[in-house]
């Protein structure tokens, strides 16, 4: 699944990377060991999962991983990424429909929450994902 978010995304090595709800961190991992020329950044609402992330990283030797603790209805991704990806993080959210439209707001976003049926305007449907214009 990990390989078809990343082709469905249009990642490439040299992108700078936001996973949007990376819980445990399959994701970010995932990228920054796949493209080491690549900056990815994971948002956990955790300061427990930040930690566990963060020893990870150095242990792995992924320099190019780091972990940023926030809340997503606080947190502004802005134009610094160049790929924003959120994998099965929708189904925890109360108000999705806010979500998806403050994410919509933001530049190059690719959303893959497979639990999700998403609708409405500005993005396709992709077998559960979602790539936003």
């Amino acid at each position: 699944m990990l390989d078809l978010t990343t082709e469905r995304a249009a990642i490439e090595d040299g992108h700078s990377i936001l996973d949007l709800g990376c819980g445990w961190g399959a994701f970010s991992w995932y990228a920054a060991e796949r493209f080491p020329d690549s900056t990815v950044v994971g948002l956990s609402n955790s300061h427990s999962q930040r930690q566990y992330l963060e020893n990870q990283a150095l242990e792995r030797g992924l320099a190019n991983l780091r972990i940023v603790t926030a809340d997503i209805n606080d947190f502004e991704a802005g134009p610094q990424f160049d790929r924003i990806v959120s994998v099965e993080m929708m189904e925890h959210v109360r108000n999705y429909e806010r979500l998806l439209r403050k994410v919509a707001s933001w530049p190059h976003i690719y959303l893959s929450s497979i639990r999700v049926s998403l609708r409405g305007p500005g993005f396709e449907r992709l077998d559960g994902s979602a790539l936003f214009h």
